[in-house]
């Protein structure tokens, strides 16, 4: 908790540092202004099309964009390839477990297992990164909508190829300029294979690992019983907690021998921040404009600038940049129709909180240093071999 509220303590000096920084001329700002340009034709595409829920395909035009345009077509192909497979995951899934919470609840743990461990070490982790998410979503969506289960699986692989497409062709339009001083996400990571977790030496190696992705999994595992408890009989709500307990956990294998807590706590406090920031704007976006074809891209620019240049930004408050963007997208674009309402908005928020409460609660009830504290009076230090 002391760390969480730390976090916390920094997060206005740093967004009031990234204020005092703004340049209009630095390659930060033209490189979220390209950004802006991928999300507005998102939704532009998929709004002609005519798809159900928009805010998946500005999603996508937000979060493949890299400066790198290999780097951007990378994220690309494993975003589609993830959410495919994902998809086809979770229609199964349903069929087997969505008359049977516990069924369920054992089947999120295990999918759950795998995509985290796969995220580790497989070089290919941004698709299981989103193989997890799209197979929950679908899952979580059964549960309340079965009859229209496939139709909603369909247009989310739809709006997620509409998204991606769209920003790897602004990508590919602004590919002779790149920006110096933007960061780049890279996967490396190394080979495994479920089976893995049977070879003792492997095991003994990466137990620390595996603890870790089972920590994971329970969390997310537990999310249903959670709503169900709470009374969250949303389907937005119960997305919202599957992914925030999965994505505020995933880091680097070596920031869990280092300092998972840290880590974990931060993000969470960076998601929940940037989350209200963003979902605020939102709502005050809508009381003050009305959706139509030229105010729109004027308020997606101004709200997608904001959160891109607090991203890309020198306080090291990035996750909060990525929230906020989110965050603001949920609340303005929803569904197919103009926004009316900030009842996403505040969705979003109630799953992240129960989310992040709930992978507080089983991190304090198991904590990662314990696990630490034996593997070092073991081992030693940690190497990565």
């Amino acid at each position: 908790m002391k760390t969480i509220l730390r976090v916390l303590h920094g997060i206005p000096a740093a967004l009031h540092q990234e204020w005092r920084s703004l340049n209009f001329r630095e390659d930060r700002f033209r490189f979220a202004l390209w950004r802006c340009a991928s999300v507005v034709v998102a939704i532009g595409v998929a709004t002609l099309l005519q798809l159900d829920d928009l805010v998946w395909a500005g999603f996508s035009g937000f979060m493949v964009m890299r400066s790198d345009i290999g780097v951007s077509f990378k994220r690309g192909a494993n975003r589609i390839l993830g959410t495919v497979m994902g998809a086809l995951v979770g229609l199964l899934a349903s069929l087997i477990s969505a008359d049977y919470p516990i069924v369920m609840m054992a089947v999120l743990f295990v999918i759950a297992w795998v995509s985290f461990m796969h995220c580790f070490f497989s070089r290919y982790s941004y698709a299981w990164l989103f193989f997890f998410l799209t197979a929950s979503m679908v899952m979580a969506y059964g549960l309340t909508n079965p009859d229209d289960i496939i139709n909603f699986a369909e247009t989310r692989v739809a709006e997620i190829v509409i998204g991606t497409g769209a920003c790897l062709l602004i990508a590919a339009i602004r590919a002779g300029a790149q920006p110096a001083n933007i960061k780049r996400q890279s996967t490396s990571g190394f080979h495994f294979k479920a089976r893995l977790v049977f070879n003792e030496a492997w095991l003994k190696q990466h137990w620390v690992l595996v603890g870790y992705g089972t920590r994971v999994a329970i969390v997310v595992a537990l999310q249903p019983l959670i709503a169900s408890f709470a009374n969250l009989d949303n389907d937005s709500n119960l997305t919202q907690q599957l992914t925030t307990t999965f994505v505020v956990m995933m880091t680097t294998s070596d920031n869990v021998y280092k300092s998972a807590h840290r880590v974990v706590h931060t993000r969470m406090a960076h998601r929940l921040v940037g989350c209200v920031l963003g979902s605020v704007f939102g709502m005050l976006m809508l009381s003050l404009f009305e959706q139509n074809a030229l105010v729109t891209p004027i308020v997606l620019t101004v709200g997608i600038l904001i959160g891109s240049q607090i991203e890309h930004g020198e306080a090291k408050i990035n996750y909060v940049g990525t929230q906020f963007a989110l965050g603001f997208m949920t609340t303005y674009i929803q569904l197919s129709a103009p926004a009316t309402s900030v009842s996403l908005g505040l969705d979003r928020l109630v799953g992240i909180i129960f989310g992040v409460v709930s992978v507080y609660c089983v991190l304090a009830c198991w904590p990662v240093e314990w696990s630490l504290a034996k593997y070092r009076s073991r081992n030693g230090t940690h190497s990565q071999e």
